[in-house]
């Protein structure tokens, strides 16, 4: 696992498990700007001096100032604790994204990005700054809030009732006003909520989207996803027979309460499973 340490600032990696299991840090969620980003190259084998100039060098400060603040020795950042020229490496971190959520000691995050979706369900403490890193409000006191920005069920952010209690369909709304870098990430960023695992080919464009369809379908018979409409507006949708685009999921956002009488009987009062490890996340954006 690749970290950045707070103090001093420098590029570290803990190979051990045990070492692992010790570390105490938090999570860079962020939106990414193209050509400003601090990326592996600039801090690996330690960090550049051209790291520095980089526009997005002050997020990685001010996350690390946080950390401090907060009491964690590291930070993990998407943009340059991963090689993504290494698309096994890029696979395996997305996959071990939910683990991170049961080890993680804080999360600083953006609520658009894609991959937030995740780590904001699976979490509780949950704390967002501006992009001055003050302090706006958190997930704890503010559920309603959150909810209404994210349109998420208040009970699914409160821990009451578990993702998988919730219709396909409905999963998908939830990640229907998130855009990401990639075309692909809207169905990358998908694969831990519906628990299931596919090969990540960026380059492949929408055609992502339509390979998360067709794993859900392989593993679920819940087929509430097809209940799509086509939209005038959104220009990526093609015929495509009964698959849906990633544009299309706007639709399925609109619809999410109609979901609930076409699906076959959910155990929606299904309380959700608790971890015996105690959340101690906290998330800012």
């Amino acid at each position: 696992m690749r970290l950045i340490r707070v103090d001093p600032l420098e590029f570290v990696e803990l190979d051990e498990p045990a070492t692992r299991a010790l570390a105490k840090y938090a999570i860079l969620s962020h939106t990414w700007r193209y050509g400003h980003e601090v990326l592996f190259e600039d801090v690996a084998p330690k960090l550049q001096d051209t790291a520095k100039l980089k526009p997005g060098f002050s997020k990685v400060a001010n996350a690390c100032r946080q950390a401090a603040k907060d009491g964690l020795d590291y930070v993990w950042i998407d943009t340059c604790c991963i090689d993504k020229k290494n698309s096994a490496e890029v696979q395996e971190v997305i996959n071990r994204m939910q683990a991170h959520d049961k080890i993680v000691d804080g999360t600083y995050a953006d609520l658009p990005t894609p991959f937030f979706l995740q780590e904001l369900i699976a979490t509780i403490d949950v704390f967002f700054y501006d992009t001055d890193w003050t302090p706006l409000c958190n997930l704890r006191d503010d559920f309603k809030l959150i909810a209404s920005i994210t349109a998420l069920d208040v009970r699914l952010l409160q821990h009451k009732r578990d993702p998988e209690s919730y219709s396909v369909a409905q999963r998908m709304s939830w990640a229907a006003k998130r855009r990401g870098s990639r075309i692909e990430d809207s169905a990358y960023s998908l694969l831990g909520i519906f628990d299931v695992h596919m090969t990540m080919l960026y380059g492949e464009g929408t055609n992502a989207f339509r390979r998360l369809q067709e794993e859900i379908i392989r593993v679920s018979t819940d087929h509430s996803m097809f209940a799509w409409e086509r939209l005038s507006t959104v220009s990526d949708q093609k015929p495509r027979g009964v698959w849906a685009s990633a544009g299309g999921l706007r639709r399925l956002q609109a619809n999410r309460q109609a979901f609930r009488t076409i699906t076959r009987p959910l155990q929606t009062d299904k309380p959700r499973t608790q971890d015996p490890t105690p959340s101690r996340q906290r998330h800012i954006g």
